[in-house]
């Protein structure tokens, strides 16, 4: 084999690569969400980094692409010597990496493989060989005793939310077939989900990213990305606000709305300040760069991201969804505004998507797809000529297909 048919097989290599590390990942989030033990999960994220960063290497990259990769790089790899969290550094490289693959391919295995394995979780639950079917402890402040049926996934809300987030995929990869029939069915399934786990926070978001999903489906203005990047700021507004309050516990002089909000949201707020000795979330133990004691768990994710990474990386990171947003717009691509905004709204009150697993977060592949690609690369656009399979997308533009 000469130098020219290695060159021509390197994209092939690069593709693999990254496949494999992104459906260990995946692996790696199911054997947690069933509540296996994995006393190698370390050891397994080591992999699948080098996996990443070998493709992320293939790649050709424009004198632009290397100075953004080392100073992201650069910037991540100086927060994990600050935290011990090497989590940014790990999500750096997977996004570098994750270019190097259509947005679509990527996205079908991870949501193929996400579905094949909830049904293998609940079929072994369902069958009694392994997990529980249902719990029955009391749930929420001053409840009653009820029975929430987690089908394997150790917690009716863990249930829910993998299914939400397929819904959420599904949506997305599958909105050039579906009618309207197709939503009525999904909102029947969230209402069926939610008789069997009474998991507020899922069903409701599911109700209206199906009812949104809908709407740009049949009517598509631009305005809606407008709309959309206000909801994210509102979102992170929301959610810093929620980590000031948070001392206010019920009954206590302070904001009505917040009070009432910890209520609604079933004592999140309050659980930031309370929840722990430290006052682990609330925002006086925030950082620039967050430290290593700051390793508590809590929902509300993005209180979680503030309160681990830092002030600095947490603002970077709503800038880079609004830039995302941008992006999107200018690809015409109303399902990335739905799934997106959906993913930020329910990272509010949830924290499934701000985790050591980058398995749960298939929004990094569109921030791969979107902030690094060409324009049009992301809806397979780019028309690659001979001679281009190896160059790096930002030098294809001017050679996009009309």
């Amino acid at each position: 084999m000469n130098g020219e048919q290695i060159k021509n097989k390197i994209p092939q290599i690069r593709s693999a690569l990254f496949l494999t590390g992104l459906f260990l990942e995946v692996l790696f989030v199911l054997i947690d969400k069933s509540r296996l033990s994995n006393p190698y999960t370390g050891v397994c994220f080591r992999a699948t980094f080098l996996l990443f960063l070998t493709a992320m290497l293939l790649e050709e990259h424009s004198k632009k692409e290397w100075i953004l990769m080392v100073a992201v790089l650069l910037f991540t790899f100086f927060c994990y010597r600050w935290t011990g969290k090497n989590d940014l550094l790990r999500v750096a490289v997977f996004v570098f990496a994750s270019k190097t693959v259509p947005l679509r391919k990527s996205l079908l295995l991870l949501f193929q493989e996400t579905l094949a394995g909830c049904l293998v979780i609940v079929f072994l639950s369902l069958t009694g060989l392994f997990g529980e079917r249902s719990v029955t402890p009391v749930f929420r402040t001053g409840g009653e005793m009820q029975t929430r049926y987690s089908l394997g996934f150790g917690h009716p809300n863990a249930l829910h939310c993998m299914f939400y987030m397929l819904l959420l995929m599904g949506m997305y990869l599958y909105d050039d077939r579906m009618k309207l029939y197709h939503y009525l069915l999904l909102l029947v399934a969230n209402g069926g989900v939610y008789a069997l786990t009474n998991s507020r926070t899922s069903f409701l978001l599911g109700i209206l990213s199906v009812l949104f999903a809908m709407l740009l489906h049949y009517r598509r203005r631009a305005w809606m990305y407008a709309a959309g990047a206000v909801l994210v700021l509102i979102d992170g507004a929301f959610s810093v606000e929620c980590a000031y309050m948070s001392f206010l516990w019920r009954g206590l002089p302070g904001s009505p709305f917040f009070i009432r909000a910890d209520q609604v949201l079933n004592g999140r707020i309050a659980n930031l300040y309370y929840g722990t000795e430290a006052h682990a979330g609330y925002i006086e133990s925030w950082s620039l760069f967050s430290s290593p004691r700051a390793n508590e768990y809590f929902d509300m994710g993005w209180v979680r991201f503030f309160y681990w990474y830092g002030i600095i990386p947490g603002i970077l990171a709503v800038l880079l969804i609004l830039y995302l947003l941008y992006r999107c717009q200018q690809e015409r691509d109303f399902q990335a505004l739905m799934l997106v905004v959906s993913c930020c709204t329910y990272t509010v009150i949830e924290a499934h998507l701000v985790s050591v697993y980058i398995g749960r977060n298939f929004c990094l592949l569109f921030i791969g797809a979107y902030c690094l690609g060409a324009r049009g690369q992301a809806k397979g656009k780019v028309k690659v000529l001979p001679g281009d399979e190896g160059k790096a997308p930002i030098d294809r533009i001017s050679r996009r297909e009309e």
